[in-house]
């Protein structure tokens, strides 16, 4: 991997992650806090915000992988570089080589939002390059992404702020229902590279100074900035299944609306927020008692949180008295951002995945009543601008095939550009076989690394 970006331009630290809490100082290599720690004051630059959550290397990009030359890639905000990567992880992940993508109706849609790097680049003078503008505009964020792998079908990228990436996966979605696309590619992206948000939501009072997430709780002060790139991969069930592909969970009802107009630009709207949950729910043409828990958008701020409990409150209270459910309906409350922090445009997707992975691991409850029903789920994001979001997922239980399935050794076929790579591909494979359990598939992984890397 090299590392991009001006002698002038501040080298970025990261913290690694596989903590519980993921929240730490912002690191002096990014910006140094305490020359403008104090009262929030937007005439002096002031705020007392000093925490947030990173992510690690976020100024690697292997550049030579993706044929791209190295001044293309130090103009290009990381946003850009990570999403490529993370892109490329998403499509293998799904059990498919890039190569047999390009040319096909493959949609790309990106929840993307603040302009950080952009800053840089002009305070650094670099602007005029012209590199500078396909780098820094968020359009090329789903763009060069169709650009280098030769996807057809709609790229677009969306900014609806905190509710962006389920804004983009409402898209995506429409998009492989009305047959826009065989495949849609969903991203969220969120890195802090400048001081500037800081000093402006300081202000705002949006931000927690304890440097803690505390959502649903009284003591609540604002959330914490946190970092994140994410992507997952979009088709029919019916396509997944005639090709045999992993799948993680189902959507099944997902839903977008605006709070309209409100006490300010930036007040939550808490009928519009239950009407999106309603929406949602009836699209999935499901029992609201099946919904064992909700992903909340659960931001830890003291206007925010009231208002989006007052919501759901009201939108199962609805949806029941429709479903004529006599039983009180229940369900878990959670929000991943009591971990990993805000992750703004990601937020959403962030949310997702954390359902996912649980329903993967059968964390997620059943309902009140024990019934052997599938794990459901919903994921709320709300836009500080009125833009409201809500999906409802479940799990997905596959009939595993044995049509792979093979007797003593295999072959495992690694490959990449260099020798350093390759040692590097295969330690990632070692480290990733060691937190695996028994019950594991090698002839699965031997037969996805021989037909689809």
């Amino acid at each position: 991997m090299e590392r991009f970006y001006q002698k002038s331009f501040q080298k970025i630290w990261t913290c690694r992650l596989g903590q519980s809490d993921l929240i730490s100082e912002i690191p002096g290599s990014r910006w140094d806090w305490k020359e403008i720690y104090g009262d929030p004051d937007n005439k002096n630059r002031k705020t007392n915000i000093k925490w947030g959550g990173f992510i690690n290397d976020v100024e690697t990009f292997d550049a030579s992988f993706f044929n791209i030359s190295p001044k293309e890639a130090q103009l290009m905000d990381p946003m850009q570089r990570k999403l490529i990567q993370v892109v490329w992880q998403a499509v293998e992940d799904a059990g498919y080589r890039m190569r047999d993508l390009s040319g096909q109706k493959v949609g790309v849609i990106v929840g993307i939002g603040t302009f950080d790097y952009l800053q840089l680049v002009l305070e650094n003078d670099q602007f005029t390059h012209a590199y500078a503008a396909t780098g820094t505009v968020h359009c090329m964020a789903s763009n060069r992404i169709s650009y280098l792998f030769n996807f057809k079908g709609p790229s677009e990228s969306v900014d609806t702020a905190c509710s962006s990436s389920l804004v983009a996966l409402h898209r995506a979605a429409g998009l492989i229902r009305n047959n826009e696309c065989e495949i849609a590619i969903v991203c969220g992206a969120n890195l802090l590279l400048s001081s500037s948000i800081y000093v402006a939501l300081s202000n705002a009072n949006m931000l927690s100074p304890s440097g803690q997430c505390k959502t649903f709780d009284e003591s609540a002060d604002g959330y914490v900035r946190g970092e994140g790139i994410a992507a997952i991969v979009l088709k029919k069930l019916s396509s997944s299944i005639s090709d045999k592909d992993h799948v993680y969970g189902l959507i099944k009802g997902i839903a977008v609306n605006h709070g309209g107009h409100t006490n300010s630009l930036t007040a939550p709207n808490p009928f519009a927020q239950a009407e999106v949950i309603e929406d949602a729910v009836k699209m999935a043409k499901i029992c609201p008692k099946t919904i064992s828990y909700v992903e909340t958008h659960g931001t830890g701020t003291s206007l925010g949180d009231p208002i989006e409990i007052n919501g759901l409150v009201s939108a199962f209270k609805t949806l029941s008295n429709r479903s004529n459910i006599e039983t009180k309906p229940y369900c878990a409350l959670g929000s991943v951002k009591t971990n990993i922090g805000h992750l703004e445009a990601a937020a959403g997707l962030a949310g997702v995945i954390k359902v996912l992975l649980s329903m993967q691991h059968k964390k997620m409850l059943k309902d009140q009543m024990g019934e052997d029903i599938p794990r459901r789920a919903g994921v709320s994001s709300f836009g500080f601008g009125g833009v409201n979001a809500h999906v409802v997922l479940e799990e997905y239980d596959a009939i595993h095939s044995d049509d792979h399935i093979v007797t003593g050794p295999n072959i495992f076929i690694f490959s990449a550009k260099t020798e350093n790579a390759l040692r590097s591909y295969i330690d990632y494979y070692r480290g990733f076989l060691s937190k695996q359990d028994t019950k594991f598939n090698l002839n699965d992984m031997a037969y996805t690394l021989q037909t689809a890397r």
